[in-house]
């Protein structure tokens, strides 16, 4: 995920879902962690 912030916006740039790495063994798909932004989604825009 790649989020951009500043002093009183947020703004989500790439929110996709990731392939795991070769040594990940039987995991299909990664999901990101929205923590950070469910923390701040009074900041949250676009």
């Amino acid at each position: 995920m790649t989020l951009v912030e500043t002093n009183d916006d947020l703004i989500a740039i790439d929110c996709g879902l990731m392939f795991p790495d070769d040594e990940m063994y039987g995991v299909d798909i990664v999901i990101n962690d929205f923590t950070y932004l469910r923390d701040r989604k009074d900041k949250f825009r676009a």
